[in-house]
């Protein structure tokens, strides 16, 4: 009886020690797939943010892509710049005719189909537009201005020309009572009798001669101050 009783505690007690290391197995099998798993949905995690960026970055370049040719098309439709000087010129002329005379129409009353320019030679419509603008400022401003034509000009610059000529005829008659204009193989703008000829004049000289002009130095007397433009 008891050396069964003994037989059957070492039974027993083997039967234990290989369950707690089935289990410690089980335990370290279990450990090893979850560390497995875990590892797994990392790298499942950084796959999708890796396809996510790819994603984005594949979007962001389709965009810059879809604008870029946006802005191409745009440039495409636009008209080339001018390649000259003279280029230029020619497309800037009627601009500058165009705001004298919608400036002269809307002072001297003149109805829409009598404004525009008189076709022909830039040298007959800078004559015009001098003409135009003499009588504007004799309407608004009131100043007594006179304009007078003997030949008709042909600057190289008759854009700059007439802008020049017509900045310096305001001046003056800012600051004159009585103000002629004189065109003939040169401007001459002459006025006479003011109060405080002030600096005005001057200025304009200056903003003339950096665009280009060729503007004598102001000769100013007792009873007149002359200008001279050179074509």
């Amino acid at each position: 009886m008891w050396g069964r009783r003994k037989q059957t505690e070492k039974a027993l007690a083997a039967a234990q020690a290989e369950c707690r290391r089935l289990t410690a197995e089980r335990d370290l099998a279990q450990a090893e797939w979850d560390k497995a798993t875990l590892a797994g949905k990392q790298v499942a995690a950084a796959r999708d943010e890796a396809l996510a960026q790819r994603d984005q970055a594949l979007s962001a370049a389709a965009k810059a892509q879809t604008a870029a040719a946006e802005a191409q098309s745009h440039l495409d439709s636009r008209p080339p710049p001018p390649s000259t000087t003279d280029e230029a010129i020619e497309r800037l002329w009627p601009l500058v005719l165009a705001d004298l005379a919608r400036r002269w129409a809307a002072t001297c009353g003149v109805p829409p189909g009598g404004r525009a320019a008189t076709p022909g030679p830039a040298s007959a419509q800078l004559t015009e537009g001098l003409a135009r603008e003499t009588e504007r400022l004799r309407e608004e401003v009131g100043v007594d201005v006179s304009f007078t034509a003997t030949s008709d000009l042909d600057p190289a610059n008759p854009v700059v020309f007439l802008l020049t000529a017509t900045d310096l005829l305001g001046a003056l008659a800012a600051s004159c009572e009585r103000v002629t204009v004189e065109l003939d193989g040169q401007l001459r703008l002459t006025g006479e009798t003011w109060t405080e000829l002030g600096d005005e004049l001057e200025t304009a000289r200056s903003r003339a001669i950096a665009a280009g002009a060729a503007v004598d130095p102001i000769d100013i007397g007792d009873e007149q101050v002359r200008i001279v433009v050179q074509a």
